[in-house]
């Protein structure tokens, strides 16, 4: 799942968020019809209330950056539309309550409910206080919430294989791009015709594209006579034209997504088995 946090300065962006999250224009409802709200340290279920207990904490400010503190974080927890099928109250309540529980440390007020949007993603507001209870800082930095953003996946992937589809890759400093020397460069330019390594990547890539697992991948690779290189038992690169061409640092295709995926199959795989076992026991069982 995504999960994207936005500083917010100003005193009123606590009233602001709330005033937006449960606006009542908004899809608030489950399928079944009902509301499925975060709440911490705050009382009551009325929103005014709310704002003013983030007020409260706010004028109770201990740690000053200036004119640059941070008053909330409105953060926002997304699953991909193709897991709408997969989700439920159950889930959703389960993987954004670890989020919360991980990232105030049960420390900081918060509060948000979820966005059951027809035909979309369903996802999460959350508005989170920067202040801990006693007044003091509890910024996170980038490398906390990244680790924080894993964990959380981590617990998905093995909980709930089925989201698949909402496994992000957390933490990626930077996109990945494929590499060109300055040989090649010069002679595209002169030629216009598409390099070696140009026309490999669009093979590879297409490829990559259809595989749903590392070995799906190579066996593609190896229909399509793309002979591939492995270190350390894991897959590198290719051959093309007697060269060889690493698949993250020369074509920007990374095979740890797939990796990822290997995983959540695996852990699909171990449950159906887990439930036919439990399927026989109950037959023999039936049968006595």
């Amino acid at each position: 799942m995504v999960i994207k946090a936005i500083s917010h300065h100003t005193r009123d962006s606590p009233k602001k968020l709330i005033h937006y999250i449960f606006d009542r224009r908004k899809n608030l409802l489950d399928p079944q019809g009902n509301r499925l709200v975060f709440k911490q340290h705050l009382r009551s279920y009325d929103k005014d209330k709310w704002i003013k207990q983030f007020n409260a904490l706010e004028a109770q400010r201990k740690s000053h950056y200036a004119n640059k503190s941070v008053v909330c974080q409105h953060i926002v927890v997304s699953f991909s539309d193709k897991s709408t099928q997969y989700l439920n109250r159950a889930i959703i309540k389960d993987l954004v309550q670890r989020f919360i529980d991980l990232y105030t440390e049960g420390n900081q007020l918060c509060v948000g409910a979820v966005h059951f949007d027809k035909d979309k993603n369903w996802h999460a507001h959350l508005v989170v206080s920067q202040l801990k209870l006693d007044g003091f800082s509890g910024w996170k930095t980038k490398s906390r919430f990244a680790s924080i953003k894993k964990e959380v996946q981590d617990y998905q992937i093995a909980t709930y294989p089925q989201l698949e589809d909402s496994v992000v890759r957390h933490g990626l400093k930077k996109r990945l791009l494929r590499t060109k020397s300055e040989k090649e460069m010069q002679m595209k330019k002169r030629t216009a015709v598409p390099s070696d390594k140009d026309i490999l990547f669009e093979r590879v890539q297409a490829l990559f594209q259809k595989s749903q697992s590392i070995q799906q991948f190579e066996d593609l690779l190896a229909k399509a006579d793309i002979k591939s290189y492995h270190r350390n038992q894991r897959l590198c690169g290719v051959y093309y034209k007697s060269k060889r061409y690493r698949l993250k640092r020369s074509l920007g295709i990374d095979a740890e997504i797939l990796q990822l995926k290997d995983k959540a199959q695996e852990r699909i795989k171990s449950l159906g088995d887990i439930l036919e076992e439990k399927r026989k026991g109950l037959g023999y069982d039936l049968e006595r």
